[in-house]
């Protein structure tokens, strides 16, 4: 299960946060997941507050906001958002796409004290 050590991260990068503000608490936590992530929205809901654990972030309300993949087709130009993992443009069907989003695990906000 690696959203253990995907919780971990956002820990540390949450910690180094609040060092830089001069806050002392993480209240809440808001996480994009992406289409193509390759993580799994329940297991980091399960992993979080075995993470937080013992942390600034305990306690902290967790909020994990699924993000579409957004394709642009080098073939037609066309620009889509979608909830299929399909590499595939939807106007022409031609393989030839490139992935402008969904494919990260990304800290949107953070709520400090």
């Amino acid at each position: 299960m690696h959203e253990l050590s995907l919780v971990g991260a956002v820990v540390d990068e949450a910690t180094r946060v609040l060092a830089r503000e001069g806050a002392s608490r993480v209240l809440s936590v808001r996480l994009l997941l992406g289409v193509l992530s390759c993580a799994d929205r329940d297991a980091l809901e399960i992993c979080f507050p075995l993470a937080v654990r013992d942390t600034p972030l305990a306690g902290a309300r967790l909020e994990v906001v699924p993000e579409p993949l957004t394709l642009r087709c080098a073939a037609c130009g066309a620009e889509a958002r979608t909830w299929d993992p399909i590499l595939a443009c939807g106007a022409c069907q031609s393989g030839a796409v490139e992935v402008l989003g969904g494919r990260d695990l990304v800290i949107a906000s953070l709520e400090v004290q």
